[in-house]
């Protein structure tokens, strides 16, 4: 269940197919022209942005109202919270069901030892019930019937002990007082994880954030369908009552720029503070260093300018010919495989 956190519990939408409905109206509201113009797909200019991007003729520009943020590798520092986990998870499993698979753990986790760090994989990109499936179907793969590797999962997985959490947890520079910036420019704020809900809500109280954060939805919600599906994008514009192309999305794996990608929100954001690199977070908009030089940039569009070319690393090229259709590790929810495929507009037809 999404959580407005100044006001309570959000009301779940009656049904998917309203959610998804609604989502679609709100993107046929100006997303097909735009007076917004990159002067080319690799180089900024002072016009990057300009004009009046999808709104109705007569109306003045549309202005960034919702900016959704990945938790782990943007918020917060993404190794110093799940390398101890990870491998303690896999100490439990090992000890729950006697078998010698640490490695094959890492691996499932996305988890390198010799690093000591995560990359993209599983651990990254998706919520723990489809990490502990994988895990399940790794242990029946070493021998265990299928009901003894669901128990060794059951018991050996824990969510992120108080001594880690409270010891290991590191916000990436000024968390809260850049989201007091986004509040006083009338921004509302969400975070969009997939980690649970009990370990999100705990980051925000030890930070003193709650009061910060508008809209929550986490990998354990009812509502909650895994990123890079547009889905949980499109909860949380429902839920602010914004449009798409409104909404902004800051995020550090695949999985984070292909729901900003699929959901066609105004801009995305690729930070470099998490698990991904360049090369992995190429449906991103912009590629930056980190969530502040987003949030400037996003600051700078509520007035009405544009992008800083100088805090950009990249801004996304065409898609090379052999571009799969779509990233991330699930694309299904329900037994039906969502679409997150869609032909590539231009950068102009995107950005604020």
């Amino acid at each position: 269940m999404a959580f407005n956190l100044m006001g309570g519990r959000i009301p779940a939408l009656t049904s998917r197919v309203a959610m998804l409905r609604s989502g679609r109206q709100l993107l046929a509201t100006g997303v097909t022209s735009s007076s917004y113009r990159l002067a080319t797909a690799h180089t900024f200019t002072t016009n990057v942005v300009s004009g009046n991007r999808g709104s109705e003729e007569g109306t003045g520009p549309h202005r960034p109202r919702l900016v959704i943020f990945d938790k782990d590798g943007t918020l917060i520092c993404f190794h110093s919270m799940w390398s101890p986990w990870a491998e303690e998870t896999a100490a439990r499993l090992v000890q729950s069901s006697g078998l010698s698979v640490t490695d094959k753990i890492f691996k499932v986790l996305g988890y390198c030892s010799t690093s000591r760090k995560c990359h993209v994989g599983a651990l990254a990109e998706l919520p723990h019930p489809v990490i502990q499936e994988r895990m399940t179907e790794m242990l029946v793969g070493e021998g265990l019937s299928l009901g003894t590797a669901k128990k060794c999962v059951t018991s050996g997985w824990v969510t992120i002990p108080e001594d880690i959490s409270a010891n290991t947890t590191v916000t990436i520079g000024d968390v809260p007082g850049m989201l007091k910036k986004l509040h006083k420019a009338g921004v509302l704020t969400a975070i969009c994880t997939s980690d649970c809900r009990a370990n999100t809500e705990d980051f925000l109280l030890r930070y003193q954030m709650s009061h910060l954060v508008d809209f929550v939805l986490c990998g354990n919600d009812k509502e909650n369908v895994p990123k890079p599906a547009a889905d949980n994008a499109y909860l949380l514009c429902e839920q602010a009552s914004v449009a798409p192309h409104e909404a902004v999305v800051i995020g550090d794996t695949p999985a984070d720029t292909g729901m900003g990608f699929n959901a066609k929100l105004g801009m995305t954001f690729g930070v470099l503070t998490g698990v991904g690199v360049e090369s992995d977070l190429y449906e991103a908009d912009f590629i930056v260093e980190t969530v502040h030089d987003a949030v400037d940039n996003v600051l700078r569009c509520t007035q009405g300018l544009p992008v800083d070319e100088g805090t950009v690393k990249r801004v996304r090229p065409p898609p090379p010919t052999d571009r799969p259709k779509s990233t991330g590790l699930l694309r299904k929810s329900g037994g039906k495989l969502k679409s997150a495929s869609r032909s590539i507009s231009t950068l102009a037809d995107r950005v604020f």
